[in-house]
């Protein structure tokens, strides 16, 4: 049974578990970063202070004293550890999946879970028992988004859940209206990259009105054509609307080191 896509999950949120283990299959950090923030959502709905981010280095007694350990700040929440990279070897050590398979194993069989383990790999997890287990239970979601020259009947129906993905997000999170015809256009001039739609619809955000209905020429024209623009001409052509909060968006993104493209 093949692991379940992550789309499925952000237009079914009910879906997130809320304790146990969950993985995350991809190198997409926006899309890893819209699973977590739904996860969390139930999770831990009374914000970050539950939510403990290690590094590619983490050890098994670190992760596990956390999720096993009861929320300080009350309430009902769960304490959720989140772990990068568990496929890869860091420092010439196992991998975190691979050193601790049958801990892995033996936690996800628990009856009983105070809290919420959640790991990303950024490969599939091939034969790997543990990865068969979670599949059938929904704890693994896919976070790739399929090449458009793929001819797979499963990988043009997830191709599809993204366009509909950029749709809905153009709208939720920056008050832009794309038809069907523009969010291709969009993910081709991203490459079907997560990170670079959203820093493109920051652009688009700073050069049409707000509410505005996006055409294909237009993307065409503001995204693909960014790259002929210095910072200049972006900013007054963006001084004419309320600029601001875009500036700062396209800023932090900036800085957490997305460059545009």
């Amino acid at each position: 049974m093949p692991a379940s896509h992550l789309f499925d999950l952000l237009f079914n949120p009910d879906q997130a578990p809320s304790s146990g283990l969950f993985i995350l299959i991809g190198t997409d950090y926006f899309l890893q970063q819209q699973a977590i923030d739904t996860i969390l959502a139930k999770a831990s709905p009374e914000g970050s202070d539950n939510v403990r981010w290690f590094s590619d280095s983490a050890e098994w007694a670190e992760v596990i004293d956390e999720v096993s350990t009861a929320s300080l700040f009350g309430g009902d929440g769960k304490q959720v550890a989140v772990v990068p990279a568990v496929n890869k070897r860091v420092n010439n050590r196992e991998s975190f999946l691979s050193a601790n398979k049958e801990r892995l194993e033996r936690y996800a069989a628990a009856e009983y879970h105070p809290g919420l383990m959640v790991l990303i790999s950024e490969s599939a997890l091939g034969n790997l028992g543990l990865g068969k287990t979670l599949n059938k239970e929904n704890r693994v979601f896919d976070c790739r988004i399929p090449n458009a020259s793929s001819w797979k009947k499963d990988d043009k129906a997830i191709r599809e859940k993204a366009l509909k993905w950029v749709g809905v997000w153009a709208q939720k999170a920056h008050n832009l209206k794309l038809n069907k015809e523009a969010a291709i256009r969009l993910m081709e001039l991203s490459h079907d990259n997560a990170g670079i739609v959203e820093m493109n619809l920051l652009k688009l955000e700073l050069l049409v009105d707000q509410g505005a209905t996006v055409s294909p020429e237009q993307i065409t024209e503001f995204v693909g054509g960014w790259e002929q623009k210095n910072t200049f001409e972006v900013v007054d052509e963006a001084l004419g609307g309320s600029s601001s909060k875009a500036l700062q968006r396209l800023d932090n993104l900036l800085r957490d080191g997305d460059a545009p493209q």
